[in-house]
């Protein structure tokens, strides 16, 4: 009886799975019949460009997905981004990062650029990590591009904020848990309460933008 029960559950399992999975695709097909600009790169400093490719069920076309930096990396990264993308990238454990002491039981493989580092947290193995970070540099297109960073971490400085609004890019979005005028940042009241943790921030960033008109404006 308990095998009967556990194949019918399993069986219906899997059906829900494919229906879930279909409406996602036919969601993310009715929203690229409105999105002219469907090349586009988003340079991320989270999953935050992930989700964007996955909602239109579009190829991704930067290699930060899956993985996140810390804003002191990050914002160096943004301003030598061509001299580190040049940069073979090396891959040690967590245990030899710097920053291994903020939440240690995490374990994911840590990438090496120069001077920084990249956590590779979604990813299992370091050859993993490699290919895949390698794999989606080649379709880089920073001539359609959208730069993306996120204050909602006690390692971001205040002097970021110039440094971000210096930063050679047409198309560029930061945002924050401070109420600032400045004209790439949009504020984010919500970010206050989700201060270094892991909580999704997607769903407050998408209430302040049009992502649509957002990503169309890229190569215009």
């Amino acid at each position: 009886m308990n095998t009967v029960f556990l194949s019918i559950k399993h069986f219906f399992g899997g059906c829900y799975r494919k229906i879930v999975k279909t409406k996602k695709r036919i969601t993310a097909f009715m929203r690229r019949l409105f999105l002219k600009n469907r090349a586009f790169t988003i340079i991320s400093d989270n999953c935050w460009g992930g989700f964007v490719y996955q909602r239109y069920n579009l190829q991704y076309r930067t290699p930060t997905i899956g993985l996140f930096f810390y804003p002191p990396d990050y914002i160096k990264f943004l301003e030598r981004i061509e001299y580190y993308l040049s940069l073979d990238l090396v891959v040690v454990n967590r245990t030899q990062s710097i920053y291994k002491s903020i939440k240690p039981e995490r374990k994911y493989p840590v990438g090496i650029l120069g001077d920084i580092e990249i956590q590779f947290l979604h990813y299992s193995t370091a050859e993993e990590a490699i290919k895949k970070w390698n794999d989606r540099k080649k379709r880089i297109n920073l001539n359609n591009c959208l730069i993306k960073m996120s204050n909602r971490s006690s390692m971001f400085s205040s002097d970021y904020y110039e440094r971000f609004e210096k930063l050679p890019f047409k198309h560029k979005i930061l945002f924050t848990k401070d109420d600032i005028k400045q004209k790439d940042c949009i504020y984010i009241e919500e970010f206050s309460r989700i201060m270094d943790t892991n909580i999704n921030e997607i769903p407050y960033t998408l209430k302040r933008i049009n992502l649509r008109k957002l990503l169309n404006g890229l190569y215009e």
